[in-house]
């Protein structure tokens, strides 16, 4: 392989491009799998639920499920892992925008504000004030 072709694909693996090429394919192949399936079943089709996404929606469709899943969603905006997110964005079935602030979040989640407000993701600082025996077992106020 010439020099010129090894540091187009040096830079573009640097950049996180071909990890979310990647990510793209894989979501690319499940969903054409389950079209495939769909054909093969013909009119009976219409009745199979999609391989990835039921057990998401289900989640995502009750409170605690989709304050986890915008939880994982902000964990991994806050370490801008966006190929990761292109993938679970839709496998998720959540929206484009956060239905919930991050203040609303961690206020569901009994995370008063402090000083590292924006230091840290809120998954992060919820298992440290677990870890450190700080975390209240009552419900916070909705």
């Amino acid at each position: 392989m010439t020099d010129s072709k090894q540091r187009v694909i040096n830079t573009l693996q640097q950049e996180g491009f071909i990890d979310k090429l990647k990510a793209q394919l894989r979501a690319q192949v499940v969903k054409t799998l389950e079209q495939e399936k769909k054909a093969q079943l013909g009119a009976a089709g219409k009745y199979m639920k999609p391989l990835s996404l039921s057990t998401c929606r289900k989640l995502v469709s009750n409170p605690e499920g989709l304050l986890c899943a915008e939880m994982i969603r902000e964990f991994l905006t806050f370490f801008k892992m966006e190929h990761t997110l292109s993938v679970f964005i839709p496998e998720m079935s959540l929206h484009a925008d956060f239905p919930k602030g991050r203040d609303e979040m961690a206020r569901e989640c009994g995370l008063s504000r402090g000083m590292d407000d924006d230091s840290k993701p809120l998954m992060l600082r919820l298992i440290e004030k677990v870890r450190v025996g700080e975390f209240s077992a009552q419900k916070p106020a909705s």
